[in-house]
């Protein structure tokens, strides 16, 4: 028997099975954040790093991808170590050249005292 029932998050109405007893049974998903029961008709989003299901106040979009709170911070930090590798080689290339040009400037020094 199907029965009328209204989503407490996002108040639609909606046809659902009554299992008996008192209970609907309306399809639901739990959200991955804060574990309210999502209806089809709830605004949510699925994680393009983790694809867990989260309700919108979850939603957070970095560098064009839709994901969750732990997966932004993961890719930030990545993006982070990644630019400190490439400043680190940079400072590397730097202080080999430093280095060969003291190296020239000692030889030449040399070759004026001999």
């Amino acid at each position: 028997m199907l029965v009328t029932t209204e989503c407490r998050h996002c108040q639609t109405t909606q046809r659902a099975p009554y299992a008996g007893g008192g209970e609907i049974d309306m399809p639901t998903t739990e959200c991955h954040g804060c574990g309210k029961d999502l209806c089809e008709n709830c605004e949510q989003f699925v994680c393009t790093g983790c694809d867990e299901v989260f309700c919108e106040s979850h939603k957070i979009t970095y560098d064009g991808e839709i994901c969750c709170a732990d997966c932004a911070a993961f890719w930030a930090a990545e993006a982070v170590r990644k630019l400190r590798r490439a400043s680190d080689d940079q400072e590397d290339a730097r202080d080999a050249a430093w280095r060969r040009k003291i190296a020239g400037i000692r030889t030449g020094l040399r070759r004026e005292v001999a």
